[in-house]
């Protein structure tokens, strides 16, 4: 089976309301360090060859042991109303698994475009890690590389030391999909999975 589903929706909305995460272990955060690392590293390489990543969200669940189920690619999107639908909808389906933590990778100008917003914005790798009450968001500057990649555009390379802040103000999709998923209220994970897939939303699921 693909998606986990977590047996105790009551018991994690009841976390919310209280205020608080469920417990997270040692061992639960170095697996969340892990992954952002590693998303860290593909996005940087992919942003290299003059290409952006859509926004993506993964997902973790805690429990006895702190386990990474995987993430989810945005879909295509349009700039402006398509683009904030787009990827807060990736928060529903954070609720529909019953997550516990997610992380939800971006980059800043890209993002502000997408949503119409004129002016010159700074280019950021920018990675959000977030439970049922606090998130923690990192930026990393880019600059553009000094050479064309192999893909005949310019890239975009690592330009400055990381700025990382604490449940700081967010993109409104950001904060939307943070929304949708600290709800606890999706709908059945089969049907919102069928759906995404048919809009072009991308899965990328560890098999149990």
């Amino acid at each position: 089976m693909l998606f986990r589903r977590r047996t105790s929706k009551t018991a994690d909305r009841s976390l919310v309301q209280q205020g608080r995460p469920p417990e997270a272990s040692n061992r639960g955060r170095d697996v969340v360090t892990i992954a952002v690392n590693a998303a860290v590293l593909a996005s940087t390489e992919i942003l290299a060859q003059g290409i952006c990543p859509r926004p993506q969200v993964h997902l973790f669940f805690d429990g006895e042991q702190t386990s990474y189920d995987g993430f989810v690619v945005c879909r295509p999107y349009y700039p402006g109303a398509d683009a904030m639908s787009a990827i807060s909808e990736l928060g529903t389906l954070a609720a529909s698994l019953y997550a516990t933590r997610v992380m939800v990778v971006w980059e800043e100008a890209d993002l502000q475009c997408s949503l119409a917003i004129p002016g010159n914005h700074a280019m950021a790798l920018t990675t959000l890690t977030a439970d049922y009450t606090n998130h923690e968001l990192v930026r990393r500057p880019l600059t553009p590389a000094h050479e064309v990649s192999p893909t005949g555009l310019i890239g975009a390379v690592p330009g400055g030391r990381p700025e990382t802040s604490t449940n700081t103000r967010l993109p409104a999709p950001i904060a939307q999909l943070l929304s949708n998923w600290r709800s606890l209220d999706g709908p059945h994970v089969e049907t919102i999975v069928g759906q995404m897939q048919s809009a072009g939303y991308e899965f990328v699921f560890r098999p149990r």
